[in-house]
């Protein structure tokens, strides 16, 4: 089954999404170095991976903005503008690259079934990684504090690309 399509869907999709994520999101679940460990991820992907590039899109820039707005929303709790130059501001611009990567999948019909979505959010959860370690590298000591920060995210990564699969494979399946 396609995405919603504009109208009322569309408006309750993005509303529901960026809800799930202002509550979900400042859940912090641990550090790894400079990194929080938080629940952002997961709504990031899944809601895009449920409902499309569109939707999944306009969810993660509105959270985005919210938190620089000043609610604390984001990882923690924590808002304002300053979250813009941090250790941590490759990966809140890959939560948009990688929302509208897992959404062009579900665009595309490419997420049917129970493995096609949990290996899509391990593929947004790699992209998602990509400018966060770009960005990372130049705020940390060398090498070693880059590949012990990855190895420590891994984790929580599978799990939540895991349970992120599974609930919109379950999603796909009420829907249906």
């Amino acid at each position: 089954m396609s995405a919603p399509s504009g109208g009322r869907a569309e408006i309750l999709g993005t509303a529901v999404g960026t809800g799930l994520l202002c509550v979900l999101g400042p859940i912090e679940l641990g550090w790894v170095e400079a990194i929080p460990i938080s629940l952002q991820s997961l709504v990031v992907l899944a809601v895009p991976l449920a409902l499309g590039s569109r939707v999944g899109v306009t969810c993660v820039v509105t959270y985005l903005v919210l938190g620089i707005a000043g609610l604390p929303v984001l990882a923690g709790g924590s808002s304002g503008l300053g979250k813009l130059w941090g250790s941590t501001t490759g990966f809140l611009l890959g939560f948009v690259l990688a929302a509208a990567f897992v959404g062009r999948l579900r665009d595309r019909g490419r997420v049917r079934g129970w493995i096609r979505p949990i290996a899509a959010m391990g593929a947004g959860h790699a992209v998602l990684l990509v400018p966060g370690f770009v960005w990372l590298a130049g705020w940390t000591s060398g090498q070693a504090d880059l590949v012990g920060t990855f190895v420590g995210l891994l984790p929580g990564l599978a799990v939540k690309s895991v349970v992120g699969g599974v609930l919109v494979a379950g999603f796909d399946r009420v829907r249906a």
